[in-house]
Order: C-alpha cells, then sequence, then structure tokens
C-alpha cells in the first residue's frame, strides 16, 4: 500500500516529570541491611547481658530506617504525565499509574510560573482549575519545563 496516500496523523505532546531520584530498590534493600545489622548486633549483645530496656529504642531505630527508606522509594515512583492534544490538555499523575486524571480545555489553559515564593510554582491553570506541576523538580528545570509548556500551547503550535 503506497503510503502516501494515507493522511499523516501527529502525535500528541508528551512530557513525563518525575524526580531526580537515583535509589532503586536493590540499593534500598543493600542500604537497609547496612544499616540494620549493627543495630541487630547492638541489641542482640544487649540482650545477652541483660540490658534489655535498650531492646525497644534498637526496634524503634529500626523501623525508622526502613520507613525513610520506602518513603523515599515512593516518592521517587511518583510521576506526572502531561499530554496536550488538539483541543485538551491531560494531566495524570500517580505512583504506579495513574492515580488522577485531570483535563483541562487547550484553549483555555494558560502555564504560570510563580517566582515570588521560593522554591517556584509551576501552574496549569484553566478558568477555575489551577493544577500544580513539577514539585520535585530543581529551579531550574521547573522554569524549562515552564517555557516549553508555554512554547506548546502557543495557538500557533500543532499538535
Amino acid at each position: 500500500m503506497d503510503s502516501s496516500s494515507e493522511p499523516l496523523t501527529e502525535q500528541p505532546f508528551c512530557c513525563v516529570i518525575a524526580p531526580d531520584g537515583s535509589l532503586t530498590p536493590k540499593a534500598a534493600w543493600g542500604f537497609g541491611v547496612v544499616a540494620c545489622a549493627p543495630i541487630a548486633i547492638g541489641a542482640f549483645w544487649a540482650g545477652v547481658m541483660g540490658l534489655w530496656p535498650i531492646l525497644p529504642f534498637s526496634g524503634l531505630e529500626s523501623l525508622a530506617v526502613i520507613w525513610t527508606l520506602r518513603h523515599c522509594l515512593r516518592r521517587n515512583a511518583y510521576r506526572e504525565v502531561v499530554r496536550i492534544e488538539a483541543d485538551r490538555i491531560r494531566v495524570e499523575s500517580g505512583h504506579q499509574g495513574p492515580q488522577q486524571i485531570t483535563d483541562f480545555e487547550r484553549s483555555w489553559a494558560r502555564v504560570r510560573l510563580d517566582v515570588a515564593v521560593e522554591p517556584s510554582r509551576l501552574w496549569l491553570v484553566c478558568r477555575d482549575q489551577y493544577l500544580e506541576l513539577g514539585r520535585g523538580l530543581s529551579e531550574l528545570e521547573r522554569r524549562r519545563l515552564a517555557q516549553r509548556l508555554k512554547e506548546v500551547m502557543e495557538p500557533g503550535f500543532s499538535v
């Protein structure tokens, strides 16, 4: 079949926003073992020597390490996917797939970068809807994202 006879369909603009996190589950597991092993060894010897009041504190310290690693892994898994199509803008956000989906009319949507606060905040605004984007980005990345979204959302830019 001749490909020139078929109309070309343009792909929508898609941007995946993710925090800069390099901690992998395997690395977190390794760090957790390395951090909790001395605590467990110390707690064992304290128990053998009859210093049992130390045991609950050792357990709480291990739980704090595990909770912190779990929190870091969960934060690193957060994603925001911005799709700009011909008539709408869809933002999907969540940790293990889209947990929240927000749609905006492209013709009414605007990008607002609020630099009056530190760190700056990037907003997608449409009439009475406000959605903050890029909370996990650095200041420079947030400014670049705002500029790119403004370019793509211009009326002359075809998606």
